[in-house]
């Protein structure tokens, strides 16, 4: 019966540090793409008006509802910009911003949607898991030597 709970926290705790490594080099990433779409948005340094044209609302009733803006504009006739998901709201005939690189108009964002958003709030999710793991790692391996230690104390 002992050998069977040891075995349990072991398993737990090495699916714990699994989970952490995994989380840790998640962020990594996170933060990598953080910059790189920061460095991005720096380009973006010329701005021209639009004009929503349409709006998806994405409903998700454990995150909250989220949104994709389409964006025409005068100054660019013939193309249509389109925003990465974001938790702005947007109804359609509403006038924004949109920031461009002034060498590439393909490289755009649209205001209330910068696409460093997401990265900051994978990042702090990441980083709750990583504080909740840590927790449990804590606590599991407390009962895992309480348990050696009843063990190595008995008379088997």
């Amino acid at each position: 019966m002992m050998d069977t709970q040891k075995k349990k926290f072991k398993s737990t705790l090495t699916i714990i540090k699994v989970i952490m490594v995994c989380a840790v080099l998640f962020m990594i990433y996170c933060g990598i793409s953080l910059a790189r779409n920061k460095s991005s948005m720096e380009e973006c340094t010329s701005v021209m008006h639009g004009v929503v044209t349409d709006v998806d609302k994405i409903i998700d009733g454990r995150h909250g509802d989220t949104y994709k803006v389409y964006v025409t504009s005068e100054d660019a006739p013939g193309m249509r910009f389109e925003s990465l998901s974001t938790k702005h709201k947007y109804t359609k005939g509403d006038g924004v911003k949109i920031y461009y690189d002034p060498n590439d108009i393909s490289h755009y964002y649209i205001e209330g949607a910068e696409p460093i958003g997401q990265d900051l709030s994978m990042i702090f999710t990441l980083l709750f898991l990583l504080i909740v793991m840590f927790i449990g790692h804590i606590k599991t391996g407390k009962q895992y030597r309480k348990l050696c230690s009843s063990q190595s104390g008995s008379l088997y």
